[in-house]
């Protein structure tokens, strides 16, 4: 969504200058510049997604980490504990290697 609107207003940009061939050099600029910042803002959108999603992948696996040392404190059989202790030990590896 965040990539189909501004190329859409792009494209109009184009085909509004491409049709009117009397349109000034001010207004030429004016929409070339408006291309540009719409370019400049998309990409900043996508940045910025880009970053939230992998914040959001990185608290996932944190809060997974919390409920397994919920759920370690509570098992009495060992070999259960052995088993949640290395989901542990694998998750605490990815979170830091995802951190950012």
């Amino acid at each position: 969504m965040f990539l189909i609107i501004p190329a859409i207003i792009i494209f109009l940009a184009f085909s509004y200058l491409y049709v009117n061939d009397d349109v000034s050099l001010i207004v030429q600029g004016i929409i070339y510049f408006s291309i540009l910042i719409i370019i400049l803002f998309s990409f900043y959108i996508y940045k910025s997604i880009q970053k939230n999603l992998r914040q959001q992948e990185h608290n996932k696996i944190l809060l997974e980490i919390k409920q397994l040392h919920i759920k370690l404190n509570n098992i009495q059989n060992e070999e259960e504990r052995k088993i949640i202790y290395q989901k542990i030990r694998k998750l605490e590896k990815e979170a830091k290697n995802n951190n950012f």
